[in-house]
């Protein structure tokens, strides 16, 4: 399926209401929210978006990377750390439940 120009609209508006700094990163816990807002093709259809579990099961298949903020820069002069950062967001976004429930972290 091809993508229209409205398509990105609809996203760039919808994206916005959680990153209005335009940082292009969100707190993965309105990812649910946002996913809600988007209609296909960027989006789940209705029976998906109005029901928690289809939605977090939806996001879950997504592989959407989930990064923790990096409180200072001189606790990454391991070069694996990044990495593991990234991995354990992950593990504990889906220990919680799934995406969208990483606390702190970030979707991007």
């Amino acid at each position: 399926m091809k993508l229209k120009k409205a398509d990105f609209a609809v996203l760039a508006k919808a994206w916005m209401t959680f990153d209005p700094d335009a940082t292009c990163l969100m707190p993965a816990a309105k990812l649910p929210s946002l996913m809600r807002k988007l209609k296909p093709p960027l989006g789940f259809d209705m029976a998906v978006r109005n029901s928690d579990a289809r939605l977090r099961r939806a996001i879950q298949g997504l592989a959407i990377q989930i990064h923790r903020p990096v409180a200072d820069e001189d606790e990454d002069e391991d070069e694996g750390q990044a990495g593991e950062g990234t991995a354990a967001a992950a593990e504990a976004a889906q220990a919680a439940g799934g995406a969208g429930r990483g606390g702190g972290s970030s979707a991007r």
